[in-house]
C-alpha cells in the first residue's frame, strides 16, 4: 500500500494526521491545543469509534446520489443495547 499523500493545499500546516492513537486521545490532545471544534471524516468503523465511545455532540451527514452496500455499516460499533440508548438526533434541516 502506498501512503496517501500530505495536503499540500493552504490548510496542510493544520492538517492531522494520527496514525496508531486512539480518537479520544487525538481529541483530547487538540483540546488542549485551543482546537474546540473537529470533523470527524472516516467509514463505518470511525464513526462507530466515534459514538461508542461518547465523542460525538454534532453530527451531518451528507448523502451521495449513489447508494452502495458492503460489510460495514454507515454507523458500525457496539450499538445502543436498546432502542432508549440510542442517540438522538435533534436540530434536523
Amino acid at each position: 500500500r502506498r501512503p496517501a499523500p500530505f495536503p499540500a493545499d493552504r490548510f496542510g500546516t493544520r492538517t492531522l494526521v494520527s496514525r496508531g492513537n486512539a480518537l479520544a486521545a487525538v481529541l483530547q490532545d487538540l483540546g488542549r491545543n485551543g482546537m474546540t471544534s473537529v470533523l470527524i471524516e472516516g467509514g463505518g468503523n470511525v464513526l462507530g469509534q466515534s459514538f461508542d465511545g461518547h465523542l460525538v455532540d454534532k453530527v451531518q451527514f451528507y448523502l451521495a446520489p449513489l447508494l452502495t452496500g458492503g460489510p460495514v455499516p454507515a454507523v458500525a460499533g457496539k450499538g445502543a443495547a436498546q432502542t432508549r440508548a440510542g442517540a438522538r438526533v435533534a436540530d434536523i434541516n
